[in-house]
């Protein structure tokens, strides 16, 4: 050790020196198989995610456009008008199928004023589920609302099907 190198500079380099040598060659040495066999799973894992997300990708591209109607409120039948005023307090996304049509109901639960609807952006179907979009659209800015509380939802009306309705 020279003069001009400070005690504490020498031992932090031969800390290094020793760290390295552990961890590059004792490390590899003992835990190399291991090692090995854990990269080989998270590799696994990996394709498995992304052949995963192929699949998904390629159900979605066999989205076909349905025809639906929104239902008025005296259309709707007694069961979903009381199943809905249930829930209507807080979010809810439900179907039931009554009278050879499936009925689609989607809330947003409560909102502090009027003006509020609800807009279908999508609605499909694939080999298996049926899906719908829904947003909630504000009231313009400046418009005149009803100061009370208010609690959107719609209901959709199509053909009867036993597929499992996707909410998005």
């Amino acid at each position: 050790m020279s003069a001009s190198q400070p005690l504490d500079l020498l031992l932090t380099r031969e800390i290094k020196v020793i760290f390295g040598r552990w961890c590059g060659i004792y490390f590899i040495k003992k835990y190399g198989a291991a090692m090995r066999k854990t990269l080989f799973l998270v590799g696994v894992f990996l394709v498995l995610v992304l052949v995963g997300c192929s699949f998904r990708e390629s159900s979605d591209k066999n989205k076909t456009a349905i025809d639906f109607t929104v239902a008025a409120k005296d259309s709707i039948p007694d069961e979903i008008v009381k199943t809905i005023d249930g829930k209507k307090s807080e979010e809810f996304a439900m179907s039931f199928t009554v009278d050879g049509y499936t009925y689609i109901a989607v809330g947003y639960g409560e909102q502090a004023t009027g003006g509020y609807s609800i807009r279908v952006d999508e609605m499909y179907e694939t080999d298996s589920s049926v899906g719908i979009h829904t947003t909630l659209v504000g009231p313009a800015a400046g418009e005149a609302v009803n100061k009370m509380a208010t609690y959107p939802y719609i209901v959709v009306k199509i053909e009867a099907t036993d597929k499992n309705v996707n909410f998005e």
